[in-house]
């Protein structure tokens, strides 16, 4: 049976570093009422969760504040409706067709939203001259514009009417239309995730190695290689109040804000981790690690002083600020490393090229074909589309051969130098390079 309220969320989250901090949302997650458990996806390495709901028993708020509470942050957020419920149900369902470039995506709704940048508006009338005429189009769920910016926001199925349908009915209209660009598209926005983590650990690690170079040098170089008789030793050891030295103060001072502030991630993390996913993590063993050091070594001081005993008491400090030091520095150079990877993925989205040449088959009363050809944005080909291939040009989406027989290099994909030979209706992958013929594709998905 199908349901009409599935919707599949594709989040990018940031504080990911292990694979206890995924599991601790996938915890978090699986708890939710309305969630299918089985959809659950959350990726380490891109730094993602991709999960389906029921929107009439959960919002996406509800689980953007329950990956808050176990001490993630959530960056953006792509959602995306569909008729099937797959995951809830055990049986497998098979979708049988006559028409071979029937695609199991074109039986679920892919809402989305684009904005479109309108020219010619001048009052209100105008304003309303464009809203009725988008919201009478079949497909369009809703639609604002917005006359002082000069926008138009228009929610919208992917299957049923695409971007430049929407823009072709603008100007059918009588005003200009064009997309707005998103300035933050997704490789800029992984690499911008990627450097932010960088930057903040960086930071991280640089304030904590300042408290620990003065440690360094007090517990292991001034009190293990100078000579007790030496008048630095004396200052250190000299004794404020009975059982309270000099240099026991200095530790101390120098390891509360390690301990609360550059380590309260840790407690954050940590702690959230136990309460709402059950289980502990890294953090939490990190956060309790170094607390019983500070703690044990706060009551190892405080008993010689309550005794007015002269023999200081036994402290910890340098363990709590070395730990802290160390285990930033590993998550800086892990960081560091997760950013080449990110480069890598970039890379090969930046593969994928920016126009597509777009043809239009048009018969006239003979029957025979006149081939108009149009090249335009990556962004605006739809679904169905027809698009011309050169030799040596690079696949713009994925999609089947309409016409013609060729071989494509999918080396960026599989990393096999031998040219794959398509014929029609076989699948090509967006990016690959078209090598020997030209070809005409249609597209699949956009």
């Amino acid at each position: 049976m199908l349901n009409e309220n599935i919707c599949k969320a594709n989040l990018s989250l940031s504080g990911l570093t292990c694979a206890s901090c995924v599991r601790s949302v996938e915890s978090t997650l699986n708890r939710l009422p309305g969630l299918v458990p089985s959809s659950i996806k959350v990726n380490l390495l891109m730094s993602n969760a991709v999960l389906e709901f029921e929107e009439n028993q959960l919002g996406i708020d509800q689980i953007k504040q329950a990956i808050l509470d176990a001490g993630f942050d959530v960056e953006d957020v792509k959602l995306e409706k569909k008729y099937e419920k797959p995951s809830l149900i055990q049986q497998p369902i098979t979708i049988i067709s006559n028409d071979p470039s029937t695609h199991d995506d074109k039986n679920a709704i892919r809402e989305t939203i684009t904005k479109l940048i309108v020219g010619g508006m001048t009052c209100a009338s105008c304003v309303s001259a464009i809203q009725h005429s988008l919201d009478s189009l079949k497909g369009v769920i809703e639609a604002h514009v917005n006359l002082l910016t000069g926008e138009a926001t228009i929610k919208h199925d992917l299957s049923q009417i695409g971007i430049r349908d929407l823009i072709q009915y603008v100007e059918d209209t009588g005003y200009e239309a064009e997309l707005k660009k998103n300035q933050t598209n997704k490789k800029n926005s992984i690499r911008h995730r990627a450097e932010k983590e960088q930057k903040l650990l960086r930071t991280r690690f640089l304030l904590s190695l300042i408290f620990s170079i003065p440690t360094f040098l007090i517990e292991m170089v001034f009190k293990m290689i100078l000579p007790s008789d030496n008048p630095l030793i004396k200052v250190i050891s000299h004794q404020i109040i009975p059982g309270l030295e000099v240099g026991t103060l200095i530790l101390f001072i120098l390891a509360t804000p390690v301990q609360f502030i550059l380590g309260y991630p840790f407690y954050l993390k940590g702690f959230r981790s136990i309460w709402y996913s059950r289980q502990a993590n890294m953090d939490t063993l990190v956060a309790i690690g170094t607390t019983v050091a500070y703690f044990s070594s706060i009551l190892n001081v405080i008993i010689p002083i309550v005794h007015r005993d002269d023999k200081p008491g036994h402290q910890f400090f340098e363990t709590s600020i070395f730990l802290m030091t160390f285990i930033l520095l590993g998550r800086w150079l892990e960081a560091k490393v997760k950013g080449k990877t990110f480069e890598t993925i970039t890379k090969l989205m930046e593969l994928q090229p920016d126009k597509a040449s777009l043809i239009t088959i048009i018969y006239d009363d003979d029957n025979n074909e006149n081939i108009v050809e149009k090249e335009i944005d990556l962004d605006l080909v739809q679904v169905d589309d027809i698009l011309k291939i050169t030799p040596g040009a690079k696949i713009p989406c994925d999609g089947k051969i309409f016409r013609g027989t060729t071989s494509l290099d999918e080396s960026m994909l599989t990393g096999e130098s031998i040219p794959v030979t398509k014929y029609v209706d076989d699948e090509v992958i967006s990016a690959t390079v078209n090598l020997s013929s030209m070809i005409w594709i249609k597209a699949t998905r956009v």
